[in-house]
């Protein structure tokens, strides 16, 4: 394997990424399983990359104190990184037969991609390299994932089909048009679909997603008294890169969207001072925005078919724009 190419490539492009201040590479090698641990415990890296071998029965190769090849189960590798997911976004495996595995740690990590047959060293270094080229540049990970299949594509060889992404809960990328009918499925997957496309990723460099986000929110009690309570909002979305958070508010195909929802995301935006805020069933999207002590519709969007989520996306990242821009215009006033 010509594992130090791999890594020199890496390295080379993100120092001259547009981003390359966001990212500090780390290196191990001839790693055994305790070396693994200690370095996921010390670093508490976002993103994990292997590069080395894999099995086609499930399982990666790594070292043991003799320095021979030693197969670690999938089942034990996926509860270690059970164990660090708090902060592992997303884990490459640049190995043989490796998507065994991927579906394994998939359960438990964001972002996976693995490898669903045997992969040339040529196709797995251009694969790497066209991944965190993207990255760099600030792209998302799905983006990342399709210009590190494009990069071994361009070389003119087939296997750029070889690399897969699994997203938790998702399966394959491409499952959601797949499911489309399933009311369930697009209840629960919707959010994550738009605020991806929109850029904005659970634990990524540029955002972060927190559930059960807790906002001060008033109302009266019975005898007509102002009474002040905590109230959980399904998530709290921070774009670190516009420096903007909002809220968002998901319902189901049985409690779609009403009046009540509507006053609901609009008391916690006026006692949160967030700026706006989304209301999402498995039919529409709503956003909504406090400014001026007013709560005002900004847009609404029908959802029939997974077409329809990205002008929902494309709408919500001029969104933010717009609001970057006014407040950088307001920072220089």
């Amino acid at each position: 394997l010509r594992l130090d190419q791999e890594v020199r490539e890496i390295s080379i492009g993100l120092q001259r990424a547009k981003k390359r201040e966001l990212f500090d590479l780390v290196q191990r090698w001839a790693v055994r399983s305790r070396d693994l641990r200690q370095a996921l415990l010390e670093v508490e890296p976002q993103i994990v990359h292997f590069s080395g071998y894999g099995s086609s029965t499930g399982g990666l190769f790594l070292e043991n104190e003799m320095g021979e090849y030693q197969l670690v189960k999938p089942e034990a590798l996926a509860r270690l990184f059970e164990l660090c997911s708090s902060y592992v976004e997303c884990v490459v495996l640049n190995a043989c037969y490796s998507d065994i595995q991927a579906d394994s740690i998939v359960q438990h990590i964001d972002y996976v991609i693995g490898m669903n047959q045997a992969i040339g060293d040529k196709a797995a270094i251009e694969f790497a390299v066209g991944f965190y080229d993207a990255l760099g540049a600030g792209r998302n990970i799905d983006d990342a994932y399709r210009f590190g299949r494009n990069a071994i594509e361009l070389e003119g060889s087939s296997e750029y089909l070889t690399p897969v992404l699994k997203m938790r809960n998702l399966g394959e990328n491409n499952e959601l048009s797949v499911n489309w009918d399933n009311e369930a499925y697009v209840s629960l997957h919707l959010v994550q679909e738009i605020l991806e496309k929109a850029g904005l990723s659970r634990k990524g460099i540029n955002s972060h997603w927190y559930p059960q986000f807790k906002v001060r929110a008033q109302n009266f009690n019975s005898k007509g008294n102002r009474k002040e309570t905590i109230k959980p909002v399904d998530f709290l979305i921070e774009d670190l890169q516009r420096k903007i958070s909002f809220l968002v508010e998901v319902k189901s195909a049985r409690n779609q969207i009403n009046d009540s929802a509507r006053f609901q995301l609009k008391t916690y935006l006026q006692y949160s001072r967030i700026r706006f805020g989304l209301l999402i069933d498995p039919y529409l999207v709503e956003i909504y925005e406090w400014s001026h002590e007013k709560f005002i519709s900004r847009s609404k969007f029908n959802i029939k078919n997974p077409e329809h989520i990205e002008p929902v996306s494309a709408f919500l990242r001029s969104l933010l724009d717009s609001i970057s821009d006014e407040n950088n215009r307001n920072s220089h006033v």
